[in-house]
């Protein structure tokens, strides 16, 4: 009984001991850096943690590097920012017009048919040209009166009727001029002389004047028989004209696609009379103003229909907006048999910038700035960027350099220099490599983090204590701990008992 007493004794004493021991850590304070694999070890007794293996020498007491801290990372490139976008997009004609009447009459025959494929001059209707002949002869006399008038012959030559009307007015005009300017030199010399009166004087000077303007007048008569003859050739032109365009032709090789106007109506020369389009087909599509600058001719588009996407290119310049948007025109993907009317989708791709690309969740600001984090070394930096244009998840910025590791949804906090570690990338080993440190630990821990220094002192356990993470110095001396370990996964290292 008393050595039963005993023995509880000496237990319970062995407990209190334990108990007042050092404590395993809490969760989450043990200082490792996120990213390090735990240190294992089991067993039982008491052993000494050798140094560590790695790159520094050991430290003197308990030091320890700050956090790593895990982070996801994309590389940037430099290059252009592209946006994907798609429009409706028709078969059209390439072109296609409103043919209107040359000439005034009275609708006489539809010769084609809405429907029709004519060549490029064929009769499409005809109106009554009775009139129009009419006009024509009228024409033709008057400009035959005005070369009688002129003294022109039929072949316009002025030579060939020397004796009409107007020259014979011309030449004595001429003849009277000529004798009045010898009157006119006669009186003057008798005037010299006092051989003359005043009034045959005067009579002399006025008759000198009458002839000159005699002769002037006949020449403007002349002239203007001459103008009235180019007058009425020009009316005679038109006329023959308006008869030519009595009957209303295609301009151009295509398809009547509709007739405005029945037998006996009549029409003017502003009337539309049909409507032609070419056989030539071409993709019909509208897009933003904003999106017109890049679509210029050449360009590669895809067209989509009936389940098929084909290539095709711009065959338009863009032009200033219609109701907002601006009309384009593709080429008809070749081998494609559709009919006018065809409705598909136009997909094509818009340059919104160029630049260094990056994700947007990589953009961060503060204080009316606009900044990326990077790793540079497996730390972080701060960069400063302008944000050049936007499209889905991706941004164009200038102010970067592309194939840099840029950081995505930065944690909240972090600084300029802090350790970090890219998600998915082994991250280098610091000054030296990873190190190792064994010694005898009794139960199971793991932690996560770096060592640096003397390690603490005293632990019972045979088994290795073992990290893979890098470690900045090695550590020497013992760990002491009584009792039974139980997990460590905390940020900071079992309290020691006593050390060197």
């Amino acid at each position: 009984m008393k050595l039963t007493l005993r023995t509880a004794t000496l237990l319970g004493l062995a407990l209190s001991l334990v108990a007042c021991g050092p404590s395993a850590p809490a969760p989450g304070t043990n200082p490792g850096q996120a990213g390090g694999p735990p240190p294992q070890g089991q067993g039982s007794g008491q052993g000494q943690a050798p140094a560590g293996q790695g790159g520094g020498p050991g430290g003197q007491g308990g030091n320890r590097r700050s956090a790593v801290v895990a982070v996801q990372v994309e590389t940037s490139r430099v290059g252009a920012l592209a946006v994907d976008n798609t429009a409706a997009g028709a078969v059209s004609p390439d072109t296609q017009s409103s043919v209107a009447a040359g000439a005034s009459g009275t609708v006489k025959t539809l010769i084609r048919k809405a429907g029709d494929w004519v060549e490029a001059g064929t009769a499409v209707l005809a109106l009554d040209d009775a009139q129009l002949k009419l006009s024509v002869r009228l024409a033709q006399a008057t400009l035959d009166t005005a070369k009688l008038n002129a003294g022109v012959g039929a072949s316009g030559d002025s030579s060939t009727n020397s004796g009409s009307k107007l020259n014979l007015q011309l030449q004595s005009a001429q003849s009277a001029l000529s004798s009045a300017e010898k009157n006119w030199a006669s009186a003057q010399a008798l005037k010299k002389i006092d051989g003359i009166s005043g009034s045959d004087y005067d009579n002399a000077q006025v008759q000198l004047q009458t002839a000159q303007a005699n002769l002037e007048s006949a020449k403007m008569g002349l002239q203007s028989s001459g103008l009235a003859v180019e007058t009425a050739t020009i009316q005679l032109q038109q006329a023959q004209l308006n008869l030519a365009n009595a009957i209303i032709r295609a301009p151009y090789a295509g398809q009547v696609s509709v007739i405005n106007v029945h037998p006996g109506e009549y029409v003017g020369p502003s009337t539309a009379v049909f409507g032609l389009v070419s056989r030539l087909k071409v993709i019909s599509f509208s897009v933003a103003p904003t999106d017109a600058p890049g679509l210029t001719i050449g360009k590669a588009v895809k067209f989509t229909y009936a389940g098929k996407t084909l290539p095709t290119k711009i065959t338009q310049t863009p032009s200033a907006p219609v109701n907002g948007l601006v009309t384009l025109t593709a080429s008809l993907p070749q081998g494609m048999d559709a009919s006018f009317g065809t409705v598909g989708t136009i997909s094509y791709s818009v340059v919104l910038a160029t630049g260094t690309i990056i994700p947007l969740p990589a953009l961060q600001s503060a204080e009316n700035k606009t900044f990326v984090f990077t790793v540079n070394n497996n730390k972080a930096a701060r960069v400063e960027v302008g944000i050049l244009a936007e499209s889905g998840t991706y941004a164009a910025v200038s102010g970067l350099a592309g194939n840099l590791q840029v950081i995505l949804n930065p944690p909240p906090g972090l600084l300029v220099g802090a350790q970090v570690q890219p998600v998915g990338a082994q991250a280098p080993p610091a000054a030296g490599g990873p190190g190792k440190s064994q010694g005898q630990d009794q139960g199971q821990g793991q932690g996560k983090g770096n060592w640096s220094g003397k390690r603490p002192t005293g632990d019972a356990g045979t088994a290795p204590v073992e990290g893979t993470g890098p470690a900045a110095g090695a550590g020497n001396g013992q760990r002491r701990q009584n009792g039974q370990g139980g997990p460590n996964a905390g940020a900071s290292p079992p309290t020691p008992s006593g050390g060197q």
